[in-house]
């Protein structure tokens, strides 16, 4: 018989242990919570890899980026780990955050001040159109109790849109250089990006509309890679969408030629449904690494943006 004070000691033991770097077993999203790929990491060959093999690759690189689906809470999550083990490790990365514009960096420079729980309203993030803050509120944790550098990432929606209106000429040439604008983008990637962006829209974006929106998605994956460049001394850890993340036509990309031989390692993160195959979610993404997660979200995206067209339209077909 196993007496009470020895249980008890085993039991004060067990919750003494540290938490696991990466947590990749507890789930917050329920949409296919039960589907068992769920927690594997799937390197760029296709094969599975521990936690431990992704924490060391990261904790040897000058830049990391963490790609997203905006409205996951635990991919939030995991980008929170991911960045408390670089801390751990003794790094002090500039955190950049696609979500937030560069007009908007006065505010993160008081975010120590802030403070994480108000940091949200702060920077209207809701308002912007962001998902919670509250999901997102573990980075932003993280790197104020560790004194990181909070970067806006992205380009204000007036130069966007001056942008999607005159391409690279609605820039100064100081800024043009900067975001990397300037620097060649191969027809394939022009291609990818571009079937991309109308898979994006449904199918509903007019033709005449591509090829400003490729100009304006460069020019915020020249954004995201300039604001990381900006801290090589210290590195960078990118919070941004999955799409901004890829290493072949997306911010790392354009970091590569603005860093030259800069260490970078990209990981997607990405939802499982229905399949249980691997080969499904991996093998042949542009990333480093792919985590797997259950999906927060099951709604047509089409659906809303089907009815704005149609409304637009008068209803007609």
């Amino acid at each position: 018989m196993i007496r009470p004070a020895l249980l008890a000691l085993a039991a004060s033991l067990f919750l003494a242990l540290p938490a696991p770097a990466l947590d990749l077993a507890t789930w917050t999203s329920t949409h296919f919570r039960d589907n068992p790929l769920n927690g594997t990491i799937v390197a760029r060959n296709g094969e599975p890899v521990s936690s431990q093999a992704l924490l060391d690759a990261i904790a040897g690189a000058a830049f990391v980026a963490v790609g997203e689906i905006h409205d996951n809470p635990d991919h939030h999550r995991i980008q929170a780990d991911l960045l408390k083990s670089l801390v751990d490790a003794g790094r002090t990365p500039a955190v950049v955050l696609e979500m937030v514009p560069a007009s908007l960096q006065p505010v993160l420079d008081r975010a120590g001040r802030i403070g994480a729980d108000k940091l949200g309203d702060a920077l209207d993030w809701e308002k912007r159109g962001w998902p919670s803050w509250e999901i997102y509120r573990p980075i932003a944790s993280v790197a104020l109790a560790a004194g990181l550098p909070l970067v806006a990432g992205d380009l204000d929606r007036d130069v966007i849109r001056a942008i999607g209106r005159k391409g690279a000429a609605a820039l100064q040439p100081d800024e043009v250089r900067r975001i990397g604008l300037d620097l060649p983008f191969a027809d394939a990637a022009s291609q990818s990006l571009k079937q991309e962006l109308v898979e994006s829209h449904c199918g509903m974006m007019p033709e005449a509309m591509a090829a400003p929106m490729v100009t304006v998605q460069r020019a915020r994956d020249g954004s995201l890679a300039a604001a990381m460049a900006a801290h090589a001394k210290t590195g960078a850890f990118l919070v941004a969408g999955a799409g901004h993340v890829r290493d072949d036509r997306g911010a790392p990309a354009v970091l590569k030629q603005l860093v030259p031989g800069a260490s970078i390692v990209t990981i997607g993160l990405r939802q499982t449904g229905e399949s249980t195959a691997l080969a499904d979610y991996a093998g042949s993404e542009p990333y480093d690494f792919v985590i797997l997660t259950p999906r927060a979200n099951i709604d047509d995206p089409c659906a809303g943006l089907k009815e704005r067209f149609s409304e637009k339209s008068g209803g007609k077909k």
